[in-house]
C-alpha cells in the first residue's frame, strides 16, 4: 500500500539524520510506528495529565469542591 504524508521539511531533514543513525530509512520507521501501535493498541508516548487535570486531581484529593453521592444528584445540580 502507498500512503502519503505531509510533513514539515526541517523535521523531516531532522528526523532523517536520527534515522539513519539507526540504519532504517523513514518508510520503516513509519511501519515500526504503526506496528507499535496495532501491538499496543496505543500510542506509544507518555501520556501525561494536563496541568488543568493535574490542578483537578489534587483538589479532589484534598476533598476540596463538590462532590456527589449519585449521578442523578449531579444531574439535579447542573440542571438547576
Amino acid at each position: 500500500m502507498t500512503m502519503t504524508i505531509d510533513v514539515d521539511k526541517n523535521l523531516l531533514d531532522d528526523t532523517k539524520k536520527v534515522f539513519q543513525e539507526y540504519g532504517i530509512s523513514i518508510n520503516e520507521a513509519v511501519t515500526l510506528f504503526l506496528t507499535k501501535v496495532k501491538k499496543d493498541k496505543n500510542l506509544p508516548f507518555e501520556k501525561k495529565p494536563t496541568k488543568r487535570l493535574q490542578e483537578a486531581i489534587a483538589q479532589a484529593d484534598k476533598k476540596e469542591g463538590v462532590f456527589y453521592d449519585s449521578i442523578e444528584e449531579l444531574m439535579k445540580d447542573l440542571k438547576s
